[in-house]
């Protein structure tokens, strides 16, 4: 919006006439200079916020699905709102939007709709019953001068990085004359970007004295200074898409075609920083997809491998609880989770080791020095329940080479936990005998034990 130039003093716009005439400008910049511009993407592809010096706006594109207009069934809606907030500038006024927010809805319904610049056709979903209708909210969040190039550059960067759900048409039901139409959410679907033919970019300038100063790109100073403005629109083909000419003094037809000559050379350098800057933002874009898949595979509650460690009496039948899953002890040693397991299961996996390891020291076995590697022990290992230790569904039979001459334990010399193992298996196994004797005597008595 334009100041008013009682707002600015005399002294003031000779100041900047006399430092224009030299070739300078109030902020240090030179004639045909640009202002700093920095964009911000919103990372749900819904709008963007533009920084052009201290000028900053923001735009917010919604979609919705609607019914298209009679007499255009096959092409989608886009409307233009531009708002001027209070917090913006002391000049501007909350309610109903003023004349300089209208000039500027419509200078980009002109650029946008009017040009074709937006593909409405590619907005439909099913003819005649569903299109998407897009609204675009711009919002002006502070005003330091050139409202018209900020809301065109905002408004075409939220149109690029835009995202809208993509759909799926089916028949509905039993009546296949009705059609379904159902919106996918992005984690279904990939959402599609829009369809734009060219890009439009507002270049504005002021003039001075009578037309013979120009500038580029004008502040909020030099605006309330200026005899006149001028917005030239141009897309990156260097076509015109409108030229907007508030009021003041009158310039030739000689300043217009400078005007264009230098519209369009700008045109290409601010579009070549959109699109670095719309690169960085596709970067960002995909690494937060990519954070958000992680920490949704990282959430508990995933389904896993468990452990489950065989207790010491299921050997000698005491304490035996049933497993699932019919998996021996040194089969369950060897499944651990990859998630970890509970402190619980650690302490009775060292319990274990700590007996194992007793028995080796105590347990005395004729022409043996250790109890590793014994047959009848990995025997009694490999057995699962009680109930599967009374009722083997399989004889166990080990090689030839592993069952030579009486292998009986000496129950009597153990001592400590050896001794919850063993109990008095030298009661139970005696005389001379084979493996399979040993197993099946042992198997008796905890029948009889049950």
């Amino acid at each position: 919006m334009q100041r008013d130039k009682d707002l600015i003093s005399t002294n003031e716009r000779e100041f900047i006439l006399k430092a224009l005439r030299e070739e300078l400008r109030v902020d240090g910049r030179t004639p045909y200079e640009h202002r700093k511009i920095s964009f911000q993407f919103f990372l749900d592809d819904s709008g963007a916020t533009v920084d052009l010096g201290q000028t900053k706006v923001m735009t917010v594109i919604t979609p919705t699905l609607t019914a298209p207009f009679e007499d255009r069934p096959n092409e989608g809606a886009v409307r233009f709102s531009v708002e001027y907030s209070p917090m913006a500038s002391p000049s501007f006024q909350a309610g109903r939007p003023g004349e300089a927010a209208i000039e500027v809805t419509r200078l980009l319904e002109r650029a946008f709709r009017d040009s074709r610049a937006i593909d409405q056709e590619a907005l439909c979903v099913l003819a005649g019953h569903r299109v998407w209708s897009l609204s675009i909210d711009v919002h002006v969040l502070d005003n330091g001068g050139n409202l018209a190039d900020a809301c065109m550059l905002c408004t075409l960067a939220a149109l690029m990085a835009f995202r809208r759900p993509n759909t799926e048409v089916a028949a509905g039901g039993a009546d296949s004359a009705r059609m379904r139409v159902t919106v996918l959410s992005p984690s279904v679907r990939e959402p599609v970007p829009l369809s734009l033919h060219h890009l439009p970019l507002a270049i504005s300038f002021a003039f001075f004295e009578d037309g013979d100063l120009l500038v580029v790109d004008p502040d909020s100073t030099e605006e309330a200074a200026a005899a006149g403005l001028m917005t030239v629109v141009v897309n990156t083909h260097s076509d015109i898409c409108t030229v907007r000419k508030t009021s003041g003094i009158g310039i030739s037809m000689t300043q217009v075609h400078r005007v264009v000559r230098l519209a369009t050379s700008r045109a290409e350098q601010v579009m070549e920083e959109l699109k670095s800057a719309l690169q960085r933002h596709d970067t960002s874009r995909v690494a937060a997809r990519v954070r958000r898949h992680t920490r949704a595979a990282a959430q508990p509650g995933i389904p896993g491998r468990s452990v489950t460690f065989l207790p010491s009496g299921a050997v000698t039948g005491e304490g035996a609880s049933a497993r699932p899953g019919g998996m021996d002890a040194e089969t369950d040693h060897g499944s651990e989770s990859d998630d970890g397991s509970s402190d619980e299961e650690e302490s009775e996996a060292e319990s274990e080791e700590k007996e194992e390891e007793d028995v080796e020291q105590d347990t005395i076995i004729p022409g043996r020095e250790t109890l590793k590697g014994h047959p009848t022990v990995q025997a009694a290992h490999t057995v699962q329940t009680a109930d599967e230790i009374a009722t083997p569904s399989k004889p166990c039979k080990l090689p030839d080479s592993q069952v030579k001459g009486r292998s009986t334990m000496i129950g009597n010399s153990a001592k400590g936990p050896a001794a919850k193992i063993f109990g008095n298996l030298a009661d139970i196994l005696g005389g001379e005998g084979s493996l399979e004797d040993d197993l099946a005597a042992m198997q008796s008595a905890l029948k009889k034990r049950r």
